[in-house]
């Protein structure tokens, strides 16, 4: 039997971007599985970076991917899919802190992608306590740009692309969150090893 959408089969290698993007338009299983497993991990540890260690983390993560499912038609560029879910997950998050009213989170959990639900050491931990209730202490909005910038190592155009701001605005909230870091990090020197060196 001759498959009804042929170009959707899954190669023995990855399947291309394009692919990706064709069967998701298409509502193809097999796609919607790919989609899940290539970029699963990424948004897990965004999800985990920004919003910190809840019990609604992993359904943060499962609306990200339903935003995505049924946002897809809006996605011009496969090559694209990448940072676009990005920005899709960055804007679930915020609205999961809206909702919230941004309480803060005091949490022990790892920072680094290789840590993510494994055990910690009392000094990881008490590090990663320090560092969530330091960011607990900003605004959501600063708290999304900083992350990306400080911590998953985003170029600031990149963050306000995912943020759906401008640089300029960008560039304002990283200042004043970076300014509030460098204030609650002077009593927790190890914190300096939480944050990646800001790309221009």
């Amino acid at each position: 039997m001759t498959p009804s959408h042929p170009h959707l089969i899954p190669f023995p290698h990855e399947w291309t971007l394009e692919q990706i993007v064709s069967g998701l338009l298409e509502r193809d299983p097999a796609a919607g599985r790919e989609f899940f497993d290539r970029f699963s991990r990424h948004v897990n540890r965004l999800v985990w970076r920004m919003l910190g260690a809840c019990s609604e983390h992993d359904d943060v993560v499962q609306q990200v991917f339903v935003n995505a499912f049924s946002g897809i038609h809006q996605l011009r560029d496969p090559q694209r899919l990448e940072s676009w879910l990005v920005g899709i997950a960055v804007n679930t998050v915020r609205h999961e802190l809206r909702s919230r009213k941004f309480r803060r989170f005091f949490v022990i959990l790892g920072l680094a992608d290789d840590q993510l639900g494994s055990e910690l050491d009392p000094e990881k931990q008490a590090i990663a306590a320090e560092f969530y209730q330091m960011m607990g202490q900003f605004h959501p909005e600063e708290r999304l740009v900083f992350v990306l910038c400080m911590v998953e190592g985003m170029t600031q155009p990149e963050a306000a692309a995912a943020c759906g701001i401008s640089l300029s605005t960008c560039k304002r909230r990283l200042a004043r969150a970076s300014q509030k870091a460098a204030k609650l990090a002077k009593d927790h020197p190890q914190l300096a090893g939480c944050m990646k060196e800001e790309r221009p």
